[in-house]
């Protein structure tokens, strides 16, 4: 499916010129192409962006991101888009799968379904960060787990390339006391953020993003109940009939009651609790008012944690429901493509997933404590 869509659509050509669908890979690769030509100031200059992907439609997609992904967009810059944007996926479920082997007694029928869940659909088909994120997080557990306490550190350094997503993490390291992990991870963020934004430029670099995140925020709010994609619970909020404010609020609220969960979880369980991570990924969807639907990748990766926990053998209703969080998102997009509708949006079929994947791992954690 991927590829179909890489080489079919993603950079299309209409008559008129302009290409066909706006993706967020399209702003990624013109930002690192715009660094790789010597003007990366040029990416916060919306008119610029958008006149360089070219796009047919006209959507607010700036550069919102810190300079160690401007970076990171370097190499691909140099490529084609289309060769590009299936090179950055095929690197993310690389990184993934080496991730998942250590979990996992080599190449198996699980580390398998597991390495190309449907639930990763939704970031590749839109060339996003979260598979590599996952990659990423997984292998700092997976150091975690073998006491390589720096090497965790330096790993979750690299993880605030997506800092909302990892707002849950000092959480967990805490409650084990993993201080020089801790100390290794905060290292690794100021020389990781310190010295690509130096070379980026600097101050002039940070304050345009800060504006953008301004801007962000302003935008994200006032359309938390229109969009489709979005996904979080304040989202879902809006749609009750509850303010935008007040939803993100509640939102944040909810964050910081799972957050309190999570730390007596793994201060009792720790890191080697398969549960205790389960509960991990399943809290980190749920912490953020800004979940777009490509970020609950996260619930294959919870699925994965509960069968490893089962001994990849759950009964027949824990099978269906893991056959669930396996899907995740993809769900939605499996439904578009066999009945070309939008009767299954993201925004109904996510968020109750999240839930669900959470009390499912809250309640194995619980059991475990017994």
């Amino acid at each position: 499916m991927l590829f179909a869509f890489a080489w079919g659509g993603a950079d299309t050509t209409t008559a008129e010129g302009c290409v066909a669908q706006l993706l967020d890979f399209h702003v990624f690769w013109n930002a690192g192409g715009l660094a790789l030509e010597g003007t990366p100031m040029a990416a916060f200059d919306y008119d610029t962006l958008l006149a360089r992907y070219n796009t047919c439609e006209y959507a607010w997609m700036p550069w919102l991101h810190p300079a160690p992904v401007m970076a990171l967009m370097v190499p691909f810059a140099a490529l084609p888009f289309v060769p590009a944007l299936l090179a950055f996926d095929l690197l993310a479920l690389a990184a993934l799968g080496l991730a998942l082997r250590y979990f996992t007694s080599g190449l198996t029928p699980a580390w398998l379904a597991f390495a190309l869940a449907p639930a990763y659909l939704p970031a590749l088909l839109a060339g996003q960060f979260t598979i590599l994120w996952i990659a990423g997080l997984l292998a700092a557990l997976a150091a975690l787990r073998r006491e390589r306490w720096v090497l965790a550190g330096v790993l979750i350094g690299l993880l605030t390339i997506k800092p909302p997503l990892g707002v849950l993490i000092p959480v967990a390291l805490l409650a084990i006391g993993a201080w020089r992990t801790i100390f290794a991870a905060s290292a690794t963020t100021v020389l990781l953020h310190g010295i690509t934004t130096l070379a980026f430029g600097g101050s002039a670099y940070l304050g345009q993003l800060l504006t953008n995140y301004s801007m962000l925020t302003e935008r994200a709010v006032a359309s938390l109940g229109e969009v489709s994609a979005m996904t979080s619970l304040a989202a879902v909020f809006t749609r009750l009939g509850i303010p935008e404010t007040g939803a993100v609020q509640l939102n944040l609220a909810v964050a910081a009651a799972v957050a309190v969960v999570m730390f007596f979880v793994w201060r009792r369980l720790g890191v080697k609790s398969d549960a205790a991570v389960a509960l991990l990924t399943a809290s980190i969807p749920l912490a953020t008012p800004y979940l777009w639907h490509y970020d609950s990748a996260f619930l294959a990766i919870t699925a994965f944690f509960l069968a490893r926990h089962l001994n990849f053998a759950p009964g027949p209703a824990m099978t269906a429901l893991l056959v669930l969080f396996w899907f995740g998102a993809g769900l939605s997009l499996w439904v578009v493509a066999t009945t070309l509708t939008e009767a299954l949006t993201p925004i109904l079929t996510v968020p109750p997933l999240l839930l669900l994947a959470f009390a499912a791992s809250l309640t194995h954690c619980l059991n475990d404590q017994k």
